[in-house]
């Protein structure tokens, strides 16, 4: 029996490298190793047609699945994790990704948050209190942070609807069909309206309207996944975050084989760069928010769309940037007014200044006016015009002397024969 494995020992290699007659080998050996060869040269060939299988077909990509934080949803009851938020109430850190992702998982459950309701702003503001209060039932969120935080959560319910029919809607050609089609973590009766609002005439041609728009947004980015709230609270140096310029440029990058990655994107990097190249050591001076309606991003892009500002993630716009100033209790937060909004008091106290000039100069027009209708009605009853301005006191005087004057010339009146 050793004898007979030594000697397969020798022929294995040989078998992989190199096919051998088998009737030759038959012949010779012993029968079970006449059974053993023909079953190692076709085990040699199957190996060998699935590396050529390997080389031909595309590797299937693998792709993970939903995010679930089953940490985070059991976590012991009282435990919370503290989120941070920068000076525009936005969420950073490594908090502020989970707190992100934990909305997502909120988003994407019909349970939590139904998918039947045509809208966010549909939603009442009990069940939008009713959202905050899960979320902060694992959470430490700011008061002035839990505008951003449903903003964030109905972005990302929305975004999850848009995920649903793109993966289902053109797959069938009636609303039958779709709704036949149920994915399985989709409640019958939400999946069924859902459904019935997609194939609606009026969705329909609101959804071409969005299509058009989409597709007229040539610049992309590389940021990936990060927000830019994350990335410029990186970027930050001795505390201070970077110019949106700057954070622009880092979201822009070239590719790995250094092709940009849109020519639009490209000429916008390059007027940017030049710009800042031409200041002081290359850095722009913050005002303290990040967006200032000066500042170089603004003069590349052009000025911002009404209610919105651009470059700096979800949630400022440009009231709750240059309007008014937080009050938190965060104190990192800066109270003091910005150079923009003293300009702007500047300007409406001048203009309020001006105002009361030309209020002042109309009065004064209105009363010479009036003095000289006045005038004419006292020469016409014989009367001297009083050379003093007219003053209260001097206005009681002339309706008695007026009044007098008027019982003196009043018409006797005669009976009738």
């Amino acid at each position: 029996m050793y004898s007979i494995l030594k000697l397969l020992l020798k022929i294995i290699p040989t078998v992989e490298q190199q096919p051998l007659p088998i009737f030759p080998i038959v012949n010779v050996l012993p029968m079970p190793l006449a059974i053993i060869i023909p079953i190692m040269r076709v085990i040699s060939t199957m190996k060998t047609r699935l590396k050529i299988m390997q080389q031909i077909l595309p590797n299937k990509k693998k792709v993970r699945g939903p995010t679930l934080l089953a940490d985070i949803w059991n976590m012991p009851e009282g435990e919370r994790i503290l989120v941070k938020f920068n000076n525009r109430w936005q969420a950073i850190k490594r908090e502020g990704r989970v707190l992100v992702s934990f909305l997502g998982t909120m988003a994407r459950n019909p349970l939590i948050i139904p998918l039947h309701i045509s809208d966010w702003r549909n939603f009442t503001q009990t069940q939008k209190e009713n959202f905050l209060i899960l979320v902060k039932k694992k959470f430490i969120i700011p008061k002035d942070g839990e505008k951003w935080v449903l903003k964030s959560l109905g972005k990302k319910w929305k975004d999850y609807k848009c995920e649903l029919k793109s993966e289902n809607f053109e797959k069938y050609r009636n609303i039958d069909e779709l709704i036949n089609n149920r994915p399985e973590r989709i409640p019958n009766d939400q999946w069924t309206i859902l459904a019935s609002h997609w194939f609606s005439d009026k969705t329909k041609k609101r959804s071409d309207t969005n299509k058009r728009s989409r597709s007229k947004q040539k610049l992309l980015h590389t940021g990936g996944s990060k927000s830019i709230a994350r990335l410029m609270d990186e970027m930050a140096e001795n505390g201070e975050e970077p110019s949106r310029a700057k954070a622009f440029i880092a979201t822009h990058r070239k590719r790995k084989d250094g092709r940009p990655i849109d020519i639009d994107s490209m000429e916008r990097v390059e007027k940017m760069t030049e710009m800042l190249d031409e200041l002081p050591n290359s850095i722009e001076q913050s005002r303290g928010n990040g967006a200032w309606e000066d500042d170089i991003y603004s003069k590349v892009m052009g000025p911002e769309p009404y209610g919105r500002v651009r470059g700096l993630g979800l949630g400022p716009t440009p009231k709750s940037l240059w309007g008014y100033s937080h009050q938190s209790e965060m104190p990192e937060e800066n109270n003091t007014p910005t150079n923009e909004k003293v300009h702007r008091l500047e300007e409406e106290l001048k203009a309020m200044e001006q105002r009361h000039v030309d209020e002042i100069s109309t009065m004064k027009e209105s009363q010479v006016r009036l003095e000289s209708q006045i005038s004419l009605l006292l020469s016409s009853f014989g009367m001297r015009v009083p050379q003093q301005p007219m003053t209260f006191r001097s206005n009681e005087i002339l309706n008695e002397q007026v009044q007098s004057t008027s019982e003196t010339h009043r018409p006797m009146h005669r009976p009738i024969a």
